[in-house]
C-alpha cells in the first residue's frame, strides 16, 4: 500500500471582492455582508507510486477556483513539485466540494489558495503515531473556519487541520433590471454551433438567424426589434465596439465570427437601455463580452462532422496566469448543406495582463481574422410549391463574401481604497465583400449605353465593398463611500471612437459577374464622443437606486465623389443626445428584487442618407421596464420582466432594396421570463422565452419581420462516474428545445412556427474529453429567414409579375459535429 499525503493545508486569507458599477467587465470592491467558502468534502491526493520510489518530497500550493455552486472548476500551479506529484495534487483538488462563497446572499465564485504536503514516513512507528493521532481528533473544516484558526500545521501534525480560511470571492456589478443578464459561457457552445455569433441566442427572448451564409454577421431579433445585422443591438468584446456605424451592408453591421467560442467567458446582456454606459445602437439592449481561458496549460482540439465541416483549435493559458491571459487560434472549414454554402476561416486571439504594481494591472489585447463564404441566398416560395427550385436550391452561385478584421488594445485598470480607475485605447481594421442577389432581374435603372443591351435585364447581382479603420478609447473613475449606515457609489466616464470608412456599391451583369452600374461610392468619417454620470445609492438593505446619464455628440462628413454626374457632392452634419437613465430596487428578502427602470438610447443616423447641415435625426427610444428576480438557494432562480418601448422616429430595413425606409413611430410592449432549477447538484433544466406586440403608431398594423414569439427549454446532466486508471471519468449532456412563433411579414403575410431540437454530449476523463453536438434532430426543414417583395429570378419573362410573394432562407437539416479535445499541460 502506498503512503498517502502527510500533510494537508488549506490556506486561505478571506478577501472579498464585488463588483462596485459596471463596465462591461468587472470591478471590484470590498464588502462586508458576505462569506468564505466552506469545504464539504475533502478527498486526499494519493502519492504517485514514482515519486515514492525517487523518495521525492515537498509542497505543491495550487490555485483552486470554485464556482458558485461549489465545485472546482480548475487548479492552477503556482508552486510546483514535479509533474506527477502536481497531477497528484490536481486529481484530488478537483474532487472538493464547497458550500460557496456568499454575497449579500448570492452564491458567487471564489479562488482558494491551497497547499498539499507531500512527505514520506520516517519508519512505521511514525506511521502508527499518526495513523493513531487521527483517530483521536478531527477538526471539521466548517468548525475550523469558524473559530478562526490562523496557526499554520507543524510538521508531523493532523493532516486534516486547517491553517487558516482565506479566499478570494469574484463579484459581479449589481444588475441595472430583471432583463440584465450575466451569461457564463465557459468555452462550452450551444448545440451545433458553428459560428460564435449564436451564443447570443443563449439570452432569454433573443433570436438570430443566418441567411447569408456562415461568414455573414447574424440578422438579430430582441424584444419587437428587428435588428437585422445590429443595427438595434450594441455589441462589444472588452469595451471594444463591434458594430459598425454605416457599415454599406447594413447600418451597425456587427460581425462576431472573429470570436474564438474557447475564450467567451462570459457574457452580460442588458435587454432595454437603462445602464449609462450603453452608448450607439443600444435600442433594443447591449451584449458586453469577456474574454478568457479557464484551462490553465496547453489545449488542442480538433474534430469534424456533417457536410465536410472540420475544425482545429489550439489554445494557452500560462500557469499562474489570470484566466484573461491566454492565445488561441483555429482554423475551420465547411462545404455547406447545399450548392454555394462552402466557407472557410482562420483566426487569432491573444491577451495579457501584466500587474505592474498593486493595485494596477496592464491588458494587452490583439486578434486577427480572415474568412470566406458563399451564399445560397433565397428561394421563391412560388417556385418550391411548384417544383421549378429545391428547398436548398439557389438561383445565383455567385454570392458570398470575404470578411478581414485586426484589431489591438492597451488597457490600465487601477483600484485602491475602495475606488476603480480605467483607461484604454484600441484601433482596428475592417475589410468587408458582400455579393447578393435578392430578386433577379426586377431593378434596372440606369439606362445601359451599348445600344445592343438597351432595355436588357442585366441582373440585379449586388457587390457591396467596405473598407475601414477606427480608432476610440474609453476611461472612468469610480468612487464608493459610506455614510450612516448606508453605501454610495459615483462613477464618471467617457468613449470616443472615430471611424473612417470607403464604400461602393455596384450591379453586376448575370452573365459574367461584369460590373455595368456604379450606384453608390462614398467616402465617411464619423465621430461619435460619449460622456456619462452615474450614481448608486443602497440607504438600506431593502432600497437600491441608481441612476445617470450619458451625453453624446455625433458628427459625420460625407463625400460621394460620383453624384452629380461626377462633380461630387459633399456634406456634414452634427447633433447630440442627451439619455437619462434610472432604475429603483426593492429587495423584500427571502431572494426576491423587484426592479422598476427607465431609460433613453439611441442609434445614429445612417451616413450617406444624410443632408447637408442636417442635424444628425437620432433614432431615441424611451423604454421602461417593471420586474423582478427571485433566487430560492442554489436550486431556483426565476425572473420576469414586462417592458414598454417607444421610438418616436423608426427606421424599417428594406431586404431587397438594401435601403432603409422611414415608418414613423413605432411602439413596443411585451414581457421576457426565464427559470433555472437545480432539484440535484448534478442534475439541472432551465426555460426562457418572450412575448413582443410591436405595432406602427399611426395605422396599428404590426410591424413586418418582427418576431413576437420565442421559447427555450432544456434539461441537462453532469456528474461524476467513477475513478478510472487514476483519473476521474465524468459526463455530460443536454437536450434543447426551440420554438420561434409566427412572424408578420409585409403584404399581410405570416411565417410558420418552427420547432428545433438539439442535443450536446460530453465525457471526460483525466486530460481527455469527446465531446459531440446535434442540431436539429429531427431533420425538419425550416426556414431559417423569410421575407416577402417583388422579383423575378427568369430572365426569359416578357412582362414579369410585379405581384409580391414570399421567399425564404433554408436552415440547415440535421448537423452533427464530434470534437476531441486534450489538454496537453
Amino acid at each position: 500500500m502506498l503512503p498517502k499525503t502527510s500533510m494537508v493545508t488549506l490556506n486561505i486569507n478571506l478577501v472579498l471582492f464585488v463588483l462596485l458599477m459596471p463596465v462591461g467587465r468587472g470591478e471590484t470592491k470590498t464588502v462586508s455582508n458576505s462569506t468564505p467558502p466552506v469545504l464539504k468534502k475533502f478527498v486526499k491526493a494519493e502519492y504517485p507510486r514514482s515519486a515514492v520510489q525517487d523518495k521525492v518530497e515537498g509542497t505543491v500550493i495550487l490555485e483552486l477556483h470554485v464556482d458558485k455552486e461549489g465545485k472546482v472548476s480548475r487548479a492552477i500551479v503556482i508552486e510546483s513539485v514535479r509533474d506527477d506529484v502536481d497531477r497528484a495534487a490536481i486529481e484530488a483538488a478537483r474532487r472538493f466540494r464547497f458550500q460557496p462563497a456568499m454575497v449579500k446572499g448570492i452564491p458567487v465564485g471564489s479562488v482558494v489558495r491551497y497547499e498539499s504536503s507531500f512527505v514520506l514516513p520516517r519508519d512505521n512507528k511514525q506511521t502508527g503515531e499518526r495513523k493513531k493521532q487521527r483517530k483521536k481528533k478531527t477538526i471539521g473544516y466548517g468548525k475550523a473556519e469558524a473559530a478562526g484558526n490562523t496557526g499554520k500545521p507543524k510538521p508531523g501534525s493532523d493532516s486534516d487541520s486547517i491553517a487558516e480560511f482565506t479566499q478570494v470571492v469574484k463579484g459581479r456589478r449589481p444588475p441595472r433590471a430583471a432583463s440584465d443578464w450575466r451569461i457564463e459561457v465557459s468555452g462550452r457552445l450551444d448545440p451545433g454551433t458553428v459560428s460564435p455569433g449564436r451564443l447570443l441566442a443563449m439570452a432569454p427572448g433573443l433570436h438570430v438567424a443566418q441567411h447569408g451564409g456562415v461568414g455573414k454577421a447574424q440578422r438579430i431579433f430582441l424584444r419587437g426589434f428587428d435588428a437585422v445585422h445590429g443595427q438595434d443591438l450594441e455589441i462589444n468584446v472588452e469595451g471594444i465596439p463591434v458594430n459598425e456605424v454605416s457599415n454599406i451592408h447594413a447600418h451597425g453591421y456587427a460581425d462576431l465570427n472573429y470570436l474564438i467560442p474557447e475564450v467567451i467567458s462570459s457574457m452580460r446582456v442588458i435587454e432595454g437601455a437603462y445602464d449609462p454606459r450603453q452608448g450607439d445602437f443600444a435600442v433594443a439592449g447591449s451584449v458586453w463580452i469577456d474574454l478568457g481561458l479557464k484551462h490553465r496549460g496547453l489545449t488542442a482540439k480538433a474534430g469534424g462532422g456533417s457536410f465536410g465541416r472540420a475544425r482545429a483549435l489550439i489554445a494557452w493559458g500560462p500557469r499562474g496566469e489570470p484566466d484573461a491571459t491566454f492565445a488561441a487560434a483555429e482554423y475551420a472549414r465547411g462545404d455547406g448543406f447545399g450548392p454555394a454554402r462552402s466557407w472557410n476561416r482562420a483566426a487569432a486571439i491573444g491577451q495579457y495582463v501584466l500587474k505592474i504594481s498593486p493595485g494596477t494591472n496592464l491588458k494587452l489585447l490583439a486578434t486577427s481574422y480572415t474568412g470566406r463564404f458563399a451564399s445560397a441566398g433565397v428561394v421563391k416560395e412560388e417556385d418550391y410549391d411548384n417544383g421549378i427550385q429545391g428547398f436548398y436550391d439557389t438561383y445565383d452561385p455567385h454570392q458570398g463574401g470575404l470578411s478581414v478584421r485586426h484589431q489591438a488594445m492597451a488597457a490600465v485598470e487601477h483600484e485602491s481604497n475602495g475606488s476603480r480607475a480605467e483607461l484604454a485605447f484600441h484601433a482596428g481594421y475592417r475589410e468587408l465583400r458582400l455579393r447578393h442577389d435578392f430578386t433577379g432581374f426586377i431593378f434596372e435603372y440606369r439606362p445601359i449605353d451599348n445600344p445592343k443591351e438597351r432595355g436588357r435585364h442585366l441582373g440585379d447581382l449586388t457587390e457591396q465593398y467596405q473598407e475601414g479603420l477606427t480608432l476610440g478609447g474609453y476611461g472612468s473613475y469610480a468612487k464608493e463611500v459610506r455614510f450612516r449606515g448606508g453605501t454610495y457609489a459615483l462613477e464618471a466616464g467617457f468613449r470616443f471612437r472615430h471611424d473612417r470608412a470607403d464604400q461602393s456599391q455596384k450591379r453586376l451583369r448575370a452573365v459574367d459577374q461584369e460590373p455595368y452600374w456604379d450606384e453608390i461610392e462614398a467616402k465617411l468619417a464619423v465621430t461619435d464622443i460619449g460622456l456619462y454620470l452615474d450614481a448608486e445609492a443602497r440607504p438600506s438593505s431593502w432600497l437600491r437606486i441608481r441612476g445617470g446619464v450619458r451625453f453624446d455628440t455625433l458628427s459625420y462628413i460625407v463625400n460621394e465623389p460620383m453624384e452629380y454626374y461626377g462633380k461630387g457632392n459633399r456634406r456634414d452634419a452634427q447633433g447630440v443626445h442627451i439619455g437619462p437613465k434610472a432604475t429603483l430596487e426593492f429587495v423584500p428578502g427571502h431572494g426576491l428584487s423587484v426592479f422598476l427602470c427607465y431609460g433613453n438610447g439611441f442609434r445614429s443616423p445612417y451616413g450617406i442618407a444624410l443632408s447637408q447641415g442636417e442635424r444628425t435625426p437620432f433614432v431615441t427610444v424611451h423604454a421602461g421596464e417593471l420586474g423582478l428576480r427571485w433566487r430560492l438557494g442554489d436550486w431556483l432562480d426565476v425572473s420576469a420582466a414586462g417592458f414598454f418601448t417607444h421610438v418616436a422616429e423608426d427606421l424599417v430595413f428594406d431586404h431587397a432594396t438594401g435601403r432603409y425606409l422611414y415608418s414613423g413611430a413605432t411602439s413596443r410592449a411585451g414581457t421576457t421570463v426565464s427559470a433555472k432549477l437545480r432539484p440535484l447538484d448534478w442534475l439541472y433544466a432551465f426555460l426562457s422565452g418572450s412575448y413582443a406586440y410591436s405595432v406602427l403608431d399611426e395605422t396599428g398594423k404590426l410591424l413586418p419581420y418582427t418576431v413576437p414569439i420565442t421559447f427555450r427549454a432544456g434539461m441537462g446532466v453532469k456528474r461524476n462516474l467513477t475513478v478510472l486508471w487514476g483519473h476521474e471519468l465524468s459526463i455530460s449532456a443536454r437536450l434543447i428545445a426551440d420554438v420561434i412563433g409566427p412572424r408578420p411579414l409585409p403584404y399581410s403575410e405570416e411565417t410558420n412556427t418552427v420547432f428545433l431540437l438539439s442535443a450536446d454530449f460530453g465525457l471526460t476523463w483525466g486530460d481527455l474529453e469527446l465531446s459531440a453536438e446535434a442540431f436539429n434532430l429531427l431533420d425538419t426543414k425550416w426556414r431559417d429567414d423569410e421575407f416577402a417583395y417583388v422579383s423575378n429570378f427568369h430572365n426569359n419573362q416578357e412582362t414579369p409579375s410585379l405581384v409580391p410573394d414570399r421567399h425564404f432562407t433554408a436552415g440547415r437539416p440535421i448537423t452533427i459535429m464530434a470534437y476531441l479535445t486534450w489538454h496537453v499541460f
